[in-house]
């Protein structure tokens, strides 16, 4: 997401090579923008319409670079974290048998 923003600010190409070269994990978890968990304060200082741009960048440039992305619910912390180990752990287990 930092290359996507570093790209976004600059308009130079970033998350091609950036992307490439520094792999992690093949699915990314992404949250919608959620109205009702939104708010400014000294780490988030954009506003609504920048946090919904900035997820459709996002949106768009995780499957470009190879990612599988998993959009997670509006849904409580537990919901979220049991879906969150239900596409993990079962990946896990492919890769130990």
């Amino acid at each position: 997401d930092a290359a996507v923003a570093l790209e976004h600010a600059t308009g130079e190409p970033a998350t091609e090579r950036l992307g490439r070269l520094h792999r992690y994990h093949p699915t990314a978890f992404l949250v919608p923008p959620w109205p009702e968990l939104f708010g400014n304060d000294a780490e988030r200082r954009h506003g609504w319409d920048a946090a919904i741009a900035e997820y459709a960048r996002l949106r768009r440039a995780y499957p470009r670079l190879g990612y599988r992305v998993v959009l997670l619910p509006e849904a409580s912390v537990e919901r979220r974290a049991d879906l969150v180990l239900a596409e993990l752990v079962p990946a896990a287990n492919r890769f130990a048998a």
